[in-house]
Parts: C-alpha cells; structure tokens; sequence
C-alpha cells in the first residue's frame, strides 16, 4: 500500500497540487481507523482500491470520513473509493474520481452520506455510486456515469428502514449500457429533484 495505517485515533493525510500518492501493486490508501479526513489537490492512485477505509473495530464500530478531492483518484483494478460503515460520510468531488469497479463504494453506513459532485465520477465495470444499506444525500452539478453499470444505485437489504435518500441533479447521470441511470432496490425512500 501507499500508505496503510490503522489507528484507535483520527487520520489526517493531504495531498497536494503536483504530488502523487501510488500504489502500482496494492491501495494507495488502506486506512483503519476512528476517523479520516483527506484533502487531496494532486493524484491520488492504486491498482487495488485506490482509498479503503473501515473503522477501527478494537475503538469504534463506525468511521467518520471526510474526503475533499480537487484532484484525481483512480484505481487501476477495483473501486477508487470503499467506505464500509461510516458515520456521517462527505465526500466532495471538483476533479475526478474513477475506479475500475465502482467510482464510489458505501457500505453499512450511520446516518446519512453527503456526496457532492462537480466533477467527474464514474465506474468502469461497477457503478458510479453504489450505496448499499446507506442513506445517501447526492448533489451532482456535474457528471456521474458508468461505462457497464448504472450511474448510480442505491441498495438496501437491511429490512429495517433507512432515512430516506435525497438525489439533487442539475448535471448529467448516466449509463452506457443500461437503461437504468439511476437504480433504487429494496425499501429505502428516495427522493430525486431533477
């Protein structure tokens, strides 16, 4: 890995404009920890998962996670971004994010999950965003696709009730493949103002 850290405490880490952070054979990021907080204005790359993040399990059962991206973030082989159990996930986006898989990977999250998107954010095999059993706050001015998935899909196999997602478009999701932009399975409530 670029950098792997596990921690009973936060995660701090910025990247700046010009720097690199490469992994050519593991994550760029393995992060484990009780909260993380990256700014990233440089490239961002790993032919696994290019950001990983899970908690801390021995100081936290959920993870914080902040992720301000000016810059690029792109895995080669996987996701560009995995977050399992966060709490109350940002994730802003001016650049561009892009994994093989999915673009953005949340899992089992607290709360609700912010992203916001200017830029560009897809998924090559996977989706642009896939959110399973997470409430999702999307605001995209910008564009969110995927090459053979959908643009954006929201899952939920809990069967209990998550808050209700809310998706504010002014910009572009798509597929390429499908005809399903946007994809919603099970019981979450979502409400899209396009």
């Amino acid at each position: 890995d670029g950098l792997d850290v596990n921690s009973g405490g936060t995660v701090y880490a910025t990247n700046g404009y010009g720097a690199s952070i490469v992994s050519s054979n593991e994550s760029a990021f393995e992060i484990q920890a009780t909260r993380f907080e990256l700014t990233n204005a440089g490239a961002i790359q790993g032919r696994f998962t290019a950001i990983s993040v899970t908690p801390n399990t021995a100081a936290s059962s959920a993870v914080p996670v902040y992720i301000f991206n000016d810059g690029s973030i792109h895995s080669s082989n996987a996701d560009a971004i995995f977050v399992s159990t966060g709490n109350n996930t940002t994730i802003s986006n001016n650049g561009l994010i892009a994994g093989e898989n999915e673009g953005i990977q949340l899992t089992d999250g607290l709360v609700t999950a912010t992203i916001t998107n200017t830029g560009h954010l897809s998924g090559s095999n996977g989706n642009g965003i896939d959110a399973s059993n997470t409430a999702v706050e999307i605001n995209n001015t910008g564009v969110i696709a995927s090459t053979d998935g959908i643009g954006l899909l929201l899952e939920d196999s809990t069967g209990s009730i998550l808050n209700t997602s809310y998706i504010n478009n002014s910009g572009t999701i798509s597929s390429h493949v499908t005809s399903r932009s946007i994809d919603v399975v099970g019981d979450t409530a979502v409400e899209i103002n396009n």
